[in-house]
This record gives structure tokens, C-alpha cells and sequence, in this order.
């Protein structure tokens, strides 16, 4: 499999995310407009949003969660 823009995004975390866009003075705060999750960064938008159920549905929940959870690459932060 090769990176994508927007694995490359959802890896760096550098993205369409309010946390990031905040960060960089692009947003007035950090909150998924979406699910209102305090923090809308890509673990969120990844895991846990509800608006991206069906475009994750069939790859995410069952290839990629398993292995990505942030527990397994914490060594990365």
C-alpha cells in the first residue's frame, strides 16, 4: 500500500483538523464540528466520529484500527 495525501495528513496529524487549524491561528477553537469531541484530530476523526462511520466503515474498522491504535506507536510521540 502506498501513502496517499490524505493517509499522509492523517499520520502527521497536519490536516483539515481543528486542533491543527487552531494551532496555526485557523480556527477559533479546536472542537469537532461534527460529534462536538473536544479535540477534531485525526485519532477522532479515525476512530471515534460518528460522521465518518460509513466512509470507514469497510477499511478502517476492520485493516486498520487493529494495528493503529495510539498505544502501539506511543514510542512516536
Amino acid at each position: 500500500m502506498s501513502l496517499t495525501f490524505h493517509m499522509t495528513q492523517t499520520l502527521s496529524g497536519q490536516g483539515c483538523y481543528q486542533v491543527y487549524l487552531k494551532k496555526m491561528n485557523r480556527a477559533k477553537d479546536s472542537a469537532c464540528a461534527y460529534c462536538g469531541h473536544p479535540e477534531d484530530n485525526a485519532e477522532n476523526t479515525t476512530f471515534d466520529c460518528p460522521r465518518w462511520d460509513v466512509e470507514h466503515e469497510s477499511y478502517v474498522r476492520r485493516r486498520v484500527r487493529p494495528s493503529l491504535r495510539p498505544y502501539r506507536h506511543r514510542r512516536l510521540n
